[in-house]
């Protein structure tokens, strides 16, 4: 009874499992600028399972997005200075 007891009392939802295409989608939605609750309702998700099983690509490009604006900072001074 032991170990298949507690097999079928077991409640709720599978946990979630995020496959590579899903990882890719987040970083390149994050990295463009897309808010976070937006990307859950894309992948129909809770924003917090957004945030648990997606940390590094939302680190990711939020780190891509401020280099991106480093950059073109650099640019538009250099550009001014014309």
């Amino acid at each position: 009874m032991g170990e298949n007891a507690q097999e079928t009392n077991r409640k709720g939802r599978p946990s979630f499992q995020p496959t590579e295409e899903q990882r890719r989608m987040v970083e390149v939605m994050a990295s463009g600028g897309i808010q976070q609750d937006a990307i859950a309702s894309v992948l129909k998700i809770d924003r917090n399972t957004l945030a648990k099983h997606f940390k590094d690509e939302l680190d990711n490009a939020a780190t891509r997005s401020e280099e991106h604006t480093s950059e073109l900072q650099s640019h538009l001074n250099l550009v001014c200075r014309l």
